[in-house]
C-alpha cells in the first residue's frame, strides 16, 4: 500500500487530497481514513511483535474501525458536520464521493488486516475475529447508503426544484414548432437533464469506475419511475395548470421529448445504457397507439380496396353450355368411373355432376324440391340382346342345382326364394346397361 500527495492551492489557502493505492486500485481518500489505516497497522505490528498482546490488538481494531464508521456515518449522511466545528454550509456530492472512497479503501484491506491477526492468534482465540466479519458488513451497508445518497439528492432536485416548471406546458402548442434537427425538451425534462449532467461531472473524478455506473443505474431507474408519476400528478391537479395534450400530435411530442431526455442521459460517458420505459408508459396512458389503429380504419373506411372479381356464374361449360355454379362443384367431378357393364369390350365411362343420373331416369325438380321420376328411357334392342346373353350364361342361369332339387325335405319356399333372388340379379344387370351419360 502506497500513499501519495497532491497538492492544489487555492486563493489563500491550501487543500491537500491525498491517493492510497491497494491492490492496483486507486482511492482518493481524506487526512483522517490515512490516520485510521496508520493506527491499525501500528496495532498489527504490535501483535506480531508481542504475541500476548494480539488478542488485546483484535480488540483495538475493532473500537477503531467502528468509530470511523459511526462518525463518519453522523457527520455525512446525517448532516453532522454542519453543525460541528467544520461548519460545513452543505454536504453536497463531493463529500458523498469522498466519503464512498474512504469506506471503500477500508474494505479492500480489511481482509488482510484479518489474516494478519489471525496469524498472530491461538486457535482456541480465532473466534475473537467474527468481530472483524460483522464490521466488514456494516461498512458494506454504510457504502450502500452512500450510494444511494446520491440518487436521494436527484430525486429531491426533480420533484422539489424542477416539478414547477412543468407548469404551462402545453405539448399541444409545442407539436406545432417547425421540425428541428434535433427535438427540444420542455424545460422540466431538460432540467433533469442538466442537473445529471452536473452530478456526473462531480462523480467521474471522484468515484472508481463500477462505483460510477453502479451510482447512475439507480439514478436512471429512478428517473424512469418518477417522471411520468410527476405528468400524471401534475395532471390531476387544476392548479397547475398542466394537462395532457388531447391531439395526437401532442401526445407524440410528449412521448418524443422523453425519449430525446433518455437518450441523452445514455449519452453520458462511462455509464451503462438504461432501457427506459417511461415512454411505453405514457404512450399506453396516452392511448396512442389505440388512436393510430382507428385513423387507420378511419382512412381505409373512405378509400375500400376493390375487391377481386369473382368468377362469373354464368360462364357457359363446354359440355352443356349451361351456367357452371363454380362453388358448388363437387369434389368428384371430372372423375372416370369404369362402369361394370355386360359388354366388357366399351371404354370407361365419365360421371360429371351435371349428367349423374340412375338407372336411364331423366331426373327432373317439382315445385317442392323432390325429383320426379316420369320419363324413363325404354330398354333398346342392343340391351335386349345383352339380356339373353345374361341368360345363356352357365354362371348366371336360374336353373336350381340338382342337388336341392334331390333332396325331397328341402322346402319349396326356399326354392321359390331363390329363383326370385336370380330373377332380381338379371334386373339389375340389366337396369345397369341402361345408365345415360
Amino acid at each position: 500500500m502506497s500513499t501519495r500527495d497532491n497538492i492544489s492551492f487555492g486563493d489563500e489557502q491550501s487543500e491537500k487530497q491525498q491517493i492510497a493505492t491497494v491492490e492496483g486500485k486507486r482511492y482518493r481518500v481524506v487526512w483522517s481514513c490515512l490516520l485510521l489505516i496508520e493506527m491499525i497497522m501500528s496495532n498489527v505490528a504490535c501483535a506480531a511483535h508481542f504475541q500476548t498482546l494480539a488478542t488485546n490488538a483484535v480488540g483495538k481494531v475493532s473500537e477503531l474501525l467502528r468509530l470511523f464508521n459511526s462518525r463518519a456515518t453522523q457527520l455525512v449522511l446525517g448532516a453532522g458536520a454542519i453543525h460541528s466545528s467544520a461548519r460545513l454550509k452543505s454536504i453536497n456530492a463531493k463529500h458523498l464521493a469522498l466519503v464512498t472512497q474512504c469506506v471503500g479503501v477500508v474494505q479492500s484491506i480489511l481482509p488482510h488486516v484479518r489474516a494478519a491477526l489471525m496469524a498472530q492468534l491461538p486457535s482456541r482465540q480465532e473466534p475473537l475475529l467474527a468481530d472483524l466479519d460483522k464490521i466488514k458488513k456494516e461498512y458494506a451497508e454504510h457504502h450502500d447508503k452512500v450510494l444511494s445518497k446520491f440518487v436521494s439528492i436527484i430525486g429531491g432536485i426533480v420533484e422539489h426544484s424542477l416539478i414547477s416548471r412543468i407548469k404551462n406546458t402545453d405539448f399541444n402548442e409545442r407539436s406545432t414548432l417547425e421540425n428541428e434537427d434535433e427535438i427540444e425538451c420542455c424545460p422540466f425534462l431538460d432540467g433533469v437533464i442538466t442537473n445529471t449532467r452536473k452530478m456526473h461531472q462531480v462523480l467521474v473524478s471522484l468515484l472508481p469506475l463500477e462505483d460510477l455506473i453502479d451510482v447512475f443505474s439507480r439514478i436512471f431507474a429512478h428517473l424512469d419511475s418518477t417522471i411520468p408519476k410527476i405528468f400524471l400528478a401534475q395532471d390531476s391537479k387544476p392548479e397547475v395548470q398542466f394537462s395532457f395534450p388531447d391531439s395526437l400530435e401532442g401526445k407524440r411530442r410528449l412521448v418524443e421529448e422523453v425519449e430525446t431526455m433518455a437518450n441523452k442521459l445514455n449519452g453520458l460517458p462511462d455509464v451503462r445504457p438504461w432501457d427506459f420505459g417511461a415512454m411505453k408508459f405514457l404512450s399506453r396512458r396516452l392511448e396512442i397507439e389505440d388512436e393510430v389503429t382507428l385513423i387507420e380504419h378511419t382512412e381505409e373506411s373512405q378509400y375500400p380496396v376493390p375487391a377481386e372479381d369473382p368468377v362469373s356464374a354464368a360462364e357457359p361449360t363446354e359440355a352443356t353450355g349451361q351456367a357452371a355454379d363454380h362453388s358448388t362443384e363437387p369434389e368428384t367431378a371430372g372423375i372416370q368411373i369404369q362402369m361394370l357393364d355386360s359388354n366388357q369390350g366399351e371404354e370407361p365411362e365419365t360421371i360429371s355432376p351435371e349428367n349423374t343420373k340412375r338407372h336411364g331416369e331423366t331426373s327432373e325438380e317439382n315445385e317442392n324440391g323432390e325429383f320426379a321420376r316420369d320419363h324413363v328411357k325404354p330398354i333398346s334392342n342392343e340391351h335386349k340382346e345383352n339380356d339373353s346373353t345374361i341368360n345363356d350364361d352357365p354362371e348366371m342361369n336360374t336353373n336350381v342345382p340338382d342337388s336341392i332339387e334331390q333332396n325331397s325335405e328341402m322346402d319349396h319356399a326356399v326354392k321359390n326364394g331363390l329363383e326370385e333372388e336370380h330373377k332380381s340379379v338379371k334386373k339389375d344387370e340389366i337396369t345397369e346397361g341402361n345408365i345415360e351419360i
